[in-house]
């Protein structure tokens, strides 16, 4: 098998990564009743979903963590057990899907 040929850029030391986390929010009492957007509370499940992704968030031990968030309550509530400084941009908010 032939070597592989690709020739990626040099990256200079001096370049700075971020890993960026992305989750979608927990299920919310809109999402029972086959409805999306809006501004619903999570439903129970949500809580959940919200919980352990809370846990696992915080044993990754992750610095300089931020949570950025929509300035829904769905989001903000999934984002609640994290333990970081958080930030709401409303510019990371849904797309308008119609009457919910």
């Amino acid at each position: 098998m032939p070597s592989c040929t690709n020739k990626f850029p040099k990256i200079p030391p001096s370049v700075h990564f971020n890993t960026i986390y992305l989750s979608r929010h927990g299920e919310n009492q809109s999402n029972l009743h086959g409805k999306i957007g809006g501004n619903a509370d999570l439903s129970e499940r949500g809580e959940q979903y919200a919980t352990s992704l809370g846990n696992f968030i915080n044993s990754q031990n992750l610095p300089g963590l931020k949570v950025w968030m929509t300035q829904y309550r769905r989001t903000q509530q999934t984002a609640e057990f994290i333990e970081a400084p958080k930030h709401i941009e409303p510019a990371l908010g849904e797309i308008c899907a119609g009457d919910h």
